[in-house]
């Protein structure tokens, strides 16, 4: 027993040794990662090597001349159709177009400009029915325009407050109330003429400015000319339309100064004053109808008779017998 011991340790004492088993390397995540990453930026790069050459194809195409003749292709057409788009129909040969050299560089189509333009609207003038008067105060400096009527024709109240305001006294600035007749027919005569610019001399005159009898005391009369019409045709035009009218018209001709007169009252009037501008008292004429309607006449014949020239008188000298001559009386 003991010897078969013996034996059996021999044995495996001397038995021949058995392979070593291999070790398995195992590899540590950040290994790993790392190793993905890299695989990962390998790809990009190679999309974008071929992105790259797909650009320089383009470019390429582009730049190359394209052929002279051009054939329009027509694209397919959508399954809906947009409103307000025009069908066109298949051409059967393809059409030529004129031979233009190819351009060198890309072009870029610009898109259209969406946004609406509003078109300008022409605007009318207004017209007005009764336009504002316009009256400058040569004495006192001062400016009004008088809207007469409104729209429908009327009288405004304001108008008259306004023309009072105007025609106010310079000395005392008292402020009467003026007739609005004066007003009336001054815008009348103001539409007649073509709405010229009136300047207006005087309106109110109080005492010791006026006399105690003078219409420009209550506020009945106005003196003023429309700026590029004669004082001549405004007066002739005054009498001509004045019978027309339910109320009397006073009329002053001053043929030296820079303005008429007119006013209101019962019965017409008409006068010629000569005296010179500025002058107290008057020059009246007896027939003034007479002298306004010959004034023309008469300053024409005065115009050609200061033109002629005087003729010369012959003078005779008589000399006494026997005396001898002198070198004066050669």
């Amino acid at each position: 027993m003991s010897s078969i011991i013996i034996t059996l340790t021999l044995l495996g004492h001397f038995a021949p040794l058995s392979a070593p088993t291999p070790k398995v390397a195992v590899k540590k995540p950040s290994v790993v990662k790392k190793a993905a990453v890299q695989t990962k930026k390998a790809a990009v790069h190679t999309k974008k090597a071929a992105v790259h050459t797909k650009k320089k194809n383009v470019t390429a195409k582009v730049t190359t001349p394209a052929p002279a003749t051009i054939a329009l292709k027509r694209q397919k057409t959508a399954s809906r159709v947009i409103r307000g788009t025009v069908k066109t129909s298949k051409a059967s040969t393809p059409i030529h177009l004129a031979h233009v050299p190819a351009t060198p560089k890309a072009v870029t189509l610009k898109t259209a400009d969406k946004r609406k333009v509003r078109s300008v609207k022409t605007r009318r003038p207004k017209t007005v029915a009764y336009p504002p008067i316009g009256i400058y105060q040569i004495h006192l400096q001062e400016f009004a325009s008088i809207r007469v009527y409104d729209e429908n024709g009327y009288l405004r109240p304001q108008a008259l407050a306004e023309f009072n305001r105007i025609n106010r006294c310079l000395k005392t600035g008292v402020v009467l109330e003026m007739d609005y007749r004066l007003l009336v027919e001054l815008y009348e005569a103001w539409i007649a003429f073509g709405m010229p610019s009136v300047t207006l001399f005087s309106g109110c005159r109080q005492a010791p400015n006026a006399s105690e009898n003078s219409r420009h005391n209550f506020g009945t009369a106005i003196d003023y000319n429309f700026d590029g019409v004669t004082r001549r045709e405004l007066v002739s035009w005054l009498l001509s339309r004045r019978d027309r009218k339910s109320h009397g018209v006073g009329l002053g001709y001053y043929p030296n100064s820079y303005h008429i007169h007119m006013d209101v009252r019962e019965a017409h009037a008409f006068w010629v004053d000569l005296g010179p501008a500025g002058e107290k008292g008057s020059r009246m004429v007896a027939d003034s109808y007479h002298w306004f309607a010959t004034e023309r006449k008469q300053r024409s014949r005065a115009v050609e008779a200061s033109t002629k020239d005087p003729e010369p008188q012959a003078t005779a000298v008589n000399i006494p017998a026997g005396e001898p001559e002198t070198s004066a009386t050669r």
